[in-house]
């Protein structure tokens, strides 16, 4: 399964860790790492990471692989949203492996690929 995170650019060392720190969701008794099916999602999200006092301090998506049994993940319903995020929380992110973070450069998402 393939995997994004939308982010701000600050939160690029954190996300990265393995694994990488945990929040609690509203609506979820556990605490997660929120992510989407949807590379466009998660642009939009990292764009809404954007401080608006620097834009050149664009967000970034963070693309994970993981290999997740079905106790290290939940689908999220999006209640009362105009669109579906395709949102995924994830449990366990133990098993989520980052594979690449996408920069907007020149007005176009570019896939730096991660070594782990």
């Amino acid at each position: 399964m393939v995997l994004f995170h939308g982010t701000a650019a600050y939160n690029e060392p954190k996300i990265l860790r393995h694994p990488c720190t945990l929040k609690y969701h509203h609506g979820l008794p556990r605490k997660c790492l929120c992510t989407s099916l949807s590379f466009d999602e998660a642009a939009l999200f990292a764009l809404r990471k954007t401080p608006i006092s620097d834009m050149s301090k664009v967000g970034i998506i963070i693309e994970f692989e993981a290999d997740l049994a079905d106790s290290d993940f939940t689908p999220v319903a999006s209640h009362g949203l105009l669109r579906d995020e395709k949102e995924i929380a994830v449990f366990n992110t133990k098993k989520l492996i980052p594979k690449a973070v996408w920069r907007l450069e020149d007005d176009k998402w570019v896939r730096y690929p991660q070594s782990v």
